[in-house]
């Protein structure tokens, strides 16, 4: 019989593709390529040949696979004198454009799918920090450019559509707008779509930084300046009515404008490429003052990201303070004292006719006239880094005028406390996941305060840095009571006279000592409350005891970060229609951080012989306890005796136990149940039991009988003996002797 030979079954193909891919205007290296969601290749290449070997970045050809990524790559960086590579000639010719000016990758024939010709879409991370002015501040927290860098290269860069030469910028404004932005770890990752227009890609890297672009009147070169506080008020020059020949205009943003809300939209970096975030931020002051109305808006920063992970905080805070303050407008005209002051110059406007000692203002938009009719007109508003500095008194006597608002008063009844893991998502507006990934030393500093006066809106965490003060976070004033009378552990009814005056909500925290509750009721005299919740325990509280009742909107977090073992300090500034408290006059407060968030939850529903912390016991003794979990309860309040959640993975107990002298008698580690019993309690802890001694004797007449018994060496003057005497007829008790109980006879 013959042979033959079976052919092989073909079941797919391997495709393989060729390509050149423009990506960016410039760059000096790249570091990524991503291909579909997977990262194909990592490392630093310029203008140079690489390789990538991810054939099996998707299975491979192997069945259920689909291709991966596999051949030589050339990364070019588009510089002057590029010439065209050998993936451009291979397959284009000799005769082919260099791409100068343009980052590309071109890709050899390559494997890039199998069984079905798709493929996927190709990612590259590029980076580009080298910049020939001022190159030793223009890397910013390793990966991040400094906006001035980026400001200056797109005003004279004919590729971004820069029209200006260096000589047409003042170079010594700019060189200071890098110290600061350098020092404030102020760095982005700028990106020039190529569609918008240069004044555009420029004015949105402005906004972010908080600058604006001027020219010297007497250069007429273009200064780059930031917005920043920082400075003496002493220092600046004094406007007055003499200076001017009129100010109209004067008004304030109203209260139902104030923006309360903002959403920062921002990107963020991944393993695989970049996606959109955000970071929502409320001032509960604001929000107060218009009734509980929100007035919300969104900012898109599309220039900032989450390389420096404090940034994208600091610019919501700036924002929110900026559109939540009642800044006040206004317009001055007139003389050649005008003609000195540029756009974004502060001066310190002194007008006592309207109320005016000192209020601190920065010139918006400046308008000098023409050579035939040189009349200044400086558009200006209140700087916001004054708003804490400014004076407001009666107008003088002359003006009927007088202000309603008296000055902010600093609070002088606070509550200081670290802030507990379950308010953390909540107070510094971060998910779960970020909270959990926090250092294991953070610790940040809560705080209630008290309303000093019925006009103040609420107040602000300021730290003294050495730029001057620094906001750190707002607080909303807190309702508190003092508690007419004690209340023990196991109290949940607590008697604190008229409760209608006081801002309830069902479930709402409230705070006392060292314990933190949850209303659950509450009638016209008395409140229902679920004890030791979260991280704390019940515990006894005595008369004049202050419980704080924060609501959801009240209180406060300073938005620094402190470290375990070290004191968190600031200062609570009041603001309200007044102005700001003087931060340098308010009184600091300050508390030692102890790992709060990073400490697990006590256990919960803690019994001892079935009861909450007894007066005495008998028999064994038996402790039980539940289990409590910090992660499964970040979004849920339970009670003490609610069923057993978690623990954390690796939670031991320690049980300590004392006797009635605080003698140490059992030092248990490494508990991991839910009860302990101690079975030989009485023994253990040298508690002398009764001593029987028995003895019998036939008594059969009726004449009083007498007997001796030899006792114990345990038995000591003063105890207390008992004798239990079986017997026919009724018993008279002995001299000294108290009957407890008689069997009648014949029994």
């Amino acid at each position: 019989m013959g042979s033959s030979k079976k052919k092989k079954q073909v079941v797919g193909y391997d495709y393989f593709m060729a390509a050149i891919f423009g990506l960016c205007l410039k760059a000096d290296k790249l570091l990524k390529i991503v291909y579909g969601d997977r990262v194909a290749w990592e490392g630093q290449a310029t203008d140079q040949e690489i390789t990538v070997d991810r054939a099996d970045l998707f299975g491979g050809n192997s069945t259920g696979g689909s291709g991966g990524l596999k051949g030589s790559f050339v990364a070019s960086m588009g510089k002057p004198d590029q010439l065209p590579n050998r993936v451009m000639r291979k397959y284009l010719g000799e005769d082919v454009y260099a791409h100068r000016g343009l980052v590309t990758l071109s890709m050899d024939k390559s494997y890039v799918a199998s069984f079905s010709p798709q493929f996927r879409t190709l990612r590259c991370l590029v980076r580009h920090t080298a910049y020939d002015w001022y190159p030793d501040k223009a890397v910013i927290a390793g990966t991040q450019i400094n906006p001035a860098h980026e400001i200056r290269d797109a005003l004279i860069n004919p590729d971004l559509g820069g029209q200006y030469t260096a000589d047409d910028l003042d170079d010594a404004s700019f060189r200071q707008a890098a110290d600061i932005l350098y020092a404030e770890n102020f760095g982005l990752s700028p990106v020039w779509n190529g569609t918008d227009k240069t004044e555009t890609y420029i004015q949105s890297l402005l906004d972010c930084i908080d600058g604006i672009r001027t020219r010297d009147r007497g250069t007429g070169r273009i200064r780059l300046r930031l917005l920043r506080g920082g400075y003496a008020a002493a220092s600046l020059p004094a406007i007055g009515p003499g200076d001017f020949s009129a100010l109209t205009d004067m008004a304030a943003v109203s209260l139902d404008a104030l923006v309360n809300k903002i959403t920062l939209k921002y990107t963020k970096l991944t393993d695989t490429g970049e996606e959109s975030a955000s970071i929502t931020q409320e001032n509960l002051a604001n929000i107060d003052m218009q009734g509980g109305r929100i007035n919300a808006v969104e900012v898109t920063f599309e220039h900032l990201t989450n390389a420096i992970p404090d940034l994208a905080p600091r610019i919501l805070s700036r924002e929110l303070r900026a559109r939540s303050y009642p800044l006040r407008s206004f317009t001055l005209q007139g003389k050649s004292t005008l003609e000195s002051l540029e756009e974004g110059d502060l001066f310190v406007l002194a007008y006592p006719d309207m109320g005016l000692e000192r209020m601190i203002c920065r010139v918006l938009e400046a308008d000098y006239g023409t050579p035939d009719k040189p009349t200044a007109t400086l558009t200006c508003a209140e700087d916001i880094f004054g708003a804490d500095m400014q004076l407001i008194a009666s107008p003088s006597p002359e003006s009927a005028w007088q202000t309603p608002f008296a000055p902010p008063s600093a609070p002088t009844v606070v509550r200081l406390l670290e802030l507990p893991h379950y308010l953390a998502t909540s107070l510094l507006d971060l998910s779960a996941d970020e909270v959990n990934g926090l250092p294991p030393a953070a610790g940040y500093l809560m705080t209630l305060a008290a309303r000093p006066t019925a006009t103040d809106y609420g107040y602000m965490h300021k730290r003294r840095t050495q730029n001057g003060w620094e906001d750190a976070g707002t607080g909303a004033f807190s309702a508190s009571i003092l508690m007419p009378g004690g209340v023990g552990p196991v109290d949940e009814i607590w008697e604190v006279g008229n409760t209608a005056a006081l801002p309830l909500r069902l479930d709402d925290l409230a705070f006392i000592d060292e314990e933190i509750v949850q209303i659950t009721a509450w009638t016209t005299t008395a409140l229902h409350v679920r004890r030791g919740v979260l991280d704390t325990l019940p515990q006894s509280h005595e008369a004049g005891a202050r419980l704080w009742l924060p609501s959801n909107e009240g209180g406060g977090v300073c938005t620094a970060q402190f470290a375990a073992g070290t004191s968190a300090s600031c200062v609570l500034a009041t603001y309200g229609p007044g102005g700001v408290v003087d931060p340098a006059r308010a009184p600091s407060v300050s508390l030692g951080m102890n790992s709060r968030l990073i400490r697990p939850y006590p256990p919960g529903g803690l019994r001892i012989n079935g009861e909450y912390l007894p007066d005495e016991i008998s028999g064994p003794l038996t402790v039980s306890w539940r289990h409590r979990d910090r992660i499964e309860q970040q979004d849920v309040v339970v009670s003490q005796t609610a069923a057993d959640i978690g623990p954390e993975p690796g939670t031991t107990y320690t049980l300590r136990v004392y006797d009635e002298n605080n003698t140490l008698k059992k030092n248990l580690t490494g508990l991991t149940g839910t009860s302990w019993t101690w079975d030989t309690e009485t023994a253990d802890c040298d508690i002398r039991g009764i001593e029987a001694v028995w003895f019998s004797t036939d008594i059969t007449n009726t004449a009083a009988t007498s007997f001796s018994v030899t006792l114990g060496s345990d038995v000591q003057a003063g105890d207390m003996l008992l004798a239990h005497v079986l017997h026919r007829d009724a018993l008279v008790s002995p001299d000294g002797w108290t009957l407890l109980t008689a069997t009648p006879p014949g029994d």
